[in-house]
């Protein structure tokens, strides 16, 4: 039998969260650094003529005790002022010499060649032909920076980003070994290593030190490094001269076949980085800055925290040209007007200020969690998740994830991004402290580094003897690390052992 179709009416009760212009707002003040946030801020006085800036060496007033700004989650801002953005659009933004390693004798600047042409080719056809002008050009870090994601994780990534920072536009690598490993405190044949590994990254010939060895990673890529060839590359300045005869004598080659490697070294390109676009140098400017002091009273070593007052932005509400103009308004829509704009100030002045409390809170948990990085270097740092820093500060882990995406910190030990120091983590075999994954991943390198070629040690013996040291691993972690170190299987490097 069928049934009759039947409307009915219920009434339901039940919490959302409704995304409203003034939580948008508050999300993103959360997501900007200093210098994003000052352009917003210039967006909205433009807008907002009860707005007006504030210089950063100018004294302002402290506000009110009611006023006074809690650092809490984002949604203690949404009931504030619900009207007070209205309808406006809100900014959405995401997320010298090596020091240690002695230059080669052959070195050459690059302008004392007086062949090479202005676009960085031998080729003078090629800077001549106008199509070469016109292509589009990418841009140079996006490039390198898509690569070393993929090849790099962890500590190696970090290192290799920072060296990413010392390319020229000819793209050759200008960056104090020594003193970086100093400072991050690591081995400088860890960072040879890591630049080893950065120039088998395309375009040939990147991360070079000099002419000779550009020249060098371009020809062996292309197998064409011959004991005579590489006789040329250390004598590159009697080719700048062109000395044939003696270049000759040197290279034990007749003409014809001195006329063929230069012919080969021709098919090089001494300036790389050339073909790309070069955004002028960012600097980072840190967002907070961490210095080393004592305690005033105990007098033992502690770490002092402050927002960098000269890009922090700052901002206060017109209160006397508000009552000025308010009282000279006379009809409705005016005085709305004014109200609205009124509200609105003093909401993003109190989320300006909670906005700065709270990234102050979340740097002194890092800080507190991460004591043994600023004392010790990478070897110290310790496994550290969003969750973590969220139960320690009462936030939500989004809003942990807000504060610490594209802030930088500056420390004893270097310019920071705030997500740097969150580390997984590996579980103890004893039941002890549990293993940062970095700290693992640099102990696998340590261990086949000291292998000996009778003894290549495969993933389960790695496996064992991690366990041995308290690290509860399986062999498929030790295989996806010895990976992302670069690093062959034990099959390949015993092939290698054989072969030398």
């Amino acid at each position: 039998m069928a049934t009759t179709p039947q409307l009915k009416l219920e009434l339901r009760a039940q919490q959302q969260l409704v995304m409203t212009p003034a939580l948008q707002q508050a999300i993103g003040l959360l997501q900007l650094n200093n210098l994003e946030l000052a352009a917003l801020l210039t967006q909205e006085i433009e807008q907002n003529p009860l707005l007006e800036m504030v210089s950063p060496n100018e004294t302002v007033l402290t506000p009110a005790a009611d006023e006074a700004p809690v650092a809490r989650d984002v949604a203690d801002l949404i009931n504030d002022t619900p009207r007070a953005l209205g309808n406006e659009a809100v900014l959405d933004t995401g997320e010298s010499d090596v020091g240690g390693v002695r230059e080669s004798d052959y070195e050459s600047g690059i302008n004392d060649w007086a062949d090479v042409t202005a676009s960085g080719s031998f080729d003078a056809r090629a800077a001549d032909d106008p199509l070469n002008n016109t292509s589009a050009r990418g841009n140079l870090r996006d490039h390198l920076m898509a690569q070393i994601q993929v090849d790099f994780q962890g500590a190696d990534l970090a290192q290799a980003t920072l060296l990413c920072d010392y390319l020229d536009e000819a793209g050759y690598l200008h960056a104090d070994l020594l003193e970086l490993s100093e400072q991050l405190q690591c081995e400088t044949e860890a960072l040879l290593y890591i630049v080893a590994r950065l120039q088998k990254l395309d375009p040939p010939g990147i991360f070079a030190r000099n002419l000779a060895e550009c020249l060098e990673l371009q020809l062996a890529e292309r197998n064409m490094l011959s004991a005579p060839m590489a006789k040329l590359l250390a004598n590159l300045e009697l080719l700048g001269a062109h000395d044939f005869e003696k270049l000759q004598k040197k290279l034990g080659v007749d003409r014809t076949a001195l006329n063929e490697l230069v012919a080969q070294i021709r098919q090089c390109d001494p300036k790389p980085a050339a073909g790309f676009d070069h955004a002028p140098p960012i600097t980072l400017i840190p967002d907070i800055l961490l210095r080393a002091v004592r305690d005033a009273e105990t007098g033992l070593p502690d770490w002092e925290l402050e927002l960098n007052a000269e890009t922090l932005p700052r901002a206060l509400v017109r209160e006397k040209y508000f009552t000025r103009v308010m009282a000279g308004a006379r009809d409705t829509n005016t005085k709305k007007f004014l109200q609205e704009r009124h509200a609105a100030a003093h909401w993003l002045v109190r989320a300006l200020q909670s906005r700065a409390e709270t990234m102050l809170k979340v740097s002194r948990a890092i800080v507190k969690f991460q004591d043994m990085f600023f004392n010790e270097g990478i070897r110290g740092l310790k496994p550290l998740t969003l969750k973590d820093i969220a139960a320690e500060v009462g936030m939500h882990e989004s809003t942990i994830s807000r504060v610490t995406s594209g802030k930088y910190i500056a420390t004893p030990r270097g310019i920071f991004e705030l997500k740097y120091f969150f580390n997984a983590s590996l579980a103890s075999a004893h039941g002890g402290s549990d293993y940062a994954s970095e700290s693992v991943r640099q102990r696998i390198k340590q261990l086949i580094g000291a292998e000996t070629n009778d003894d290549i040690l495969s993933d389960d013996r790695l496996v064992l003897m991690l366990q041995s040291e308290g690290v509860d691993i399986a062999r498929r972690t030790v295989a996806k690390y010895r990976e992302a170190l670069g690093i062959p299987g034990s099959f390949h490097r015993k092939r290698m052992a054989k072969g030398k």
